[in-house]
């Protein structure tokens, strides 16, 4: 079970999501996205498009979907294949913990 609850008090602000901040979004694998979005939607939960995206099938993800909850934050269903407990993103994309880190910058 999930519950997801809208804090009162205090009421919690947080940055709107822009090309210059990364959203919150927890993510929960879930069978069906598609049938699950339409579920949330007809319950009233605003979504952040109509329809599920198409997932990457060379990462093992099949469908990915993304509603809002209470406090603006991004709850992602992600589904994917068969017998995959996580997606194959880092085999299919790399890793970029191989590349030398640059030291931060000094004012």
């Amino acid at each position: 079970m999930l519950d997801i609850i809208q804090w009162l008090e205090p009421e919690a602000t947080f940055p709107p999501v822009s090309p210059n901040h990364v959203p919150r979004v927890t993510a929960f694998r879930t069978r069906n996205v598609a049938a699950a979005m339409r579920a949330l939607q007809a319950k009233g939960y605003r979504t952040t498009t109509p329809d599920p995206y198409a997932g990457n099938a060379g990462a093992g993800i099949l469908a990915v979907a993304g509603v809002y909850d209470p406090n603006g934050n991004i709850i992602e269903l992600i589904e994917l294949a068969p017998g995959l407990t996580t997606s194959r993103l880092q085999e299919v994309y790399g890793v970029e913990d191989d590349a030398p880190a640059s030291p931060p910058a000094m004012r």
